[in-house]
């Protein structure tokens, strides 16, 4: 066991922090889950060496690198593969390694928290406008067909899950829905009100992401691509008689909640390690490859310390997007 040197568990907390009513700990995770690896690896070619089977070594390679493994990914490409994983500087392991073993996890949970206030605000948006929209034509009487949002949420509800398109948002999802999924959409524009045909085109080019845990930051962008300038401008053309919060102060105040964040991540780049190795010549194919797994687990244990800054980074980091979506949540309250 060897191998395993260095990532003995000492259960030490670094950092403790409690985000959306869960409570993270920054302390063995990375070295922990190397050290997992670690193990796992060994006893697979315990294995292997009692069972030869080529296509099991493959797939356990590409299972313990977390390689998205192709069907056609035989033994020299995948050789070629991780000779070039092995001699990548150790800052692109520590990236690779920080997806793998889900050390921003805090953080994404932050950012959720933030996701859902945003939606569930621009869901009370859309269903603002329908209402005003209506109120409008039957007032003004444009003869232009009016909306039954109930009746679309029952609609759009069946389409979800006839479909599986599971998403976290009704409304949000079917306001642009995917090609010809759904006989019923909704009507934007009203007749001599230029804003809804503004309206009806930026919509068009918005499409709801949905929440991943593991593209957090990503999915968050995706959702701020919402039209919330043209639906504001068409509420407002159409009488609207509820206050909408004012857009422009909630991003300078957010603005200024950003800039009390002074952490950086940390670099791999200073960390010291010895000139690439090559596998002897006189190993086969599946050798050098096993001899390749062994030295990139064993580079990657250098990285301990690090990553152990970077949980506290994104734990930093988490602490601010909480921030926002507390702040958020008391502004844009429906």
């Amino acid at each position: 066991m060897y191998a395993i040197g260095g990532l003995e568990p000492n259960n030490k907390i670094h950092k403790k922090s409690t985000i959306n009513g869960l409570t993270f700990i920054v302390s063995d995770r990375f070295s922990s889950r190397l050290r997992d690896s670690i193990i796992q690896w060994s006893e697979f070619v315990k294995y292997y060496n009692k069972h030869t089977n080529d296509i099991e070594m493959l797939e356990y390679v590409a299972k313990i690198l977390n390689i998205d493994k192709r069907a056609d990914l035989d033994t020299t490409s995948m050789l070629k593969l991780v000779k070039y994983i092995y001699k990548l500087p150790l800052k692109f392991h520590l990236v690779c390694l920080s997806k793998q073993f889900f050390l921003h996890e805090p953080m994404s949970y932050a950012i959720r928290g933030l996701f859902m206030t945003i939606k569930n605000h621009y869901e009370h948006v859309v269903k603002l406008f329908v209402e005003t929209r209506n109120k409008y034509i039957n007032d003004n009487k444009t003869g232009d067909q009016q909306n039954d949002m109930a009746k679309l949420i029952e609609h759009w509800s069946d389409v979800n899950m006839q479909n599986d398109y599971d998403t976290s948002s009704i409304v949000l999802f079917f306001i642009n829905p995917p090609s010809e999924s759904t006989s019923l959409n909704i009507k934007f524009t009203v007749k001599n009100v230029k804003s809804t045909d503004k309206l009806k085109s930026a919509v068009s080019k918005f499409k709801y992401p949905g929440f991943c845990m593991f593209e957090p930051k990503k999915r968050l962008d995706g959702l701020l691509g919402f039209p919330i300038e043209e639906f504001s401008h068409c509420l407002v053309d159409l009488g609207c008689k509820a206050c909408l919060p004012n857009y422009g102060a909630l991003e300078t105040h957010i603005a200024s909640i950003l800039a009390t964040d002074k952490h950086v991540a940390p670099d791999a780049n200073d960390i010291k390690t010895e000139s690439n190795k090559s596998p002897p010549d006189t190993f086969d194919d599946i050798a050098k490859l096993r001899w390749y797994v062994d030295a990139i687990l064993d580079k990657r244990k250098l990285l301990v310390s690090t990553a152990k800054k970077m949980e506290i980074y994104y734990m930093h980091k988490a602490e601010i997007f909480q921030q926002v979506a507390s702040f958020l949540s008391s502004k844009l309250e429906s």
